[in-house]
């Protein structure tokens, strides 16, 4: 769990439930360290209440990470649920929950999502940079 979040309450939670040892906590990560962590994760959740169009999705779903968010701010412009990921409602833990389960237990849709969300960014990338985001080309 990277971020800025809060870390005690976390850490707590995870503690509660018994899977401390299964959950790390970097803190906020930036250049080769958030590179790495994208690297091992299957799955990237940002349960934002406010954002724009974080670029965080983006540099995940271009090496085939799959995302679970929230549709706030500019992420529904990005992002298309069941697509190229899942969206949630924001702070719907119930709804956040069982999607990170589905994702987890469901190969086949985790393949599917992380393709498209390729492919997304793929042709992001293809347009002229006034009219898109740009995201640095990179392989893992």
């Amino acid at each position: 769990m990277a971020g800025h979040g809060n870390v005690v309450s976390a850490r707590r939670i995870a503690a509660d439930l018994g899977v401390e040892r299964a959950v790390e906590f970097p803190g906020w990560e930036e250049g080769n360290q958030k590179w790495s962590l994208l690297a091992r994760a299957d799955i990237l959740c940002l349960p934002s209440f406010a954002e724009c169009v974080p670029i965080t999705l983006l540099e995940a779903m271009g090496p085939g990470v799959a995302v679970v968010t929230t549709p706030v701010g500019g992420i529904p412009d990005v992002v298309k649920n069941g697509v190229n990921s899942m969206l949630v409602e924001a702070g719907d833990i119930t709804s956040i929950a069982k999607t990170l389960i589905r994702l987890l237990t469901d190969a086949d849709l985790r393949r599917r999502l992380t393709d498209a969300g390729r492919r997304t960014v793929e042709t992001m990338n293809s347009r002229p940079a006034t009219n898109s985001l740009r995201l640095r080309s990179r392989s893992l």
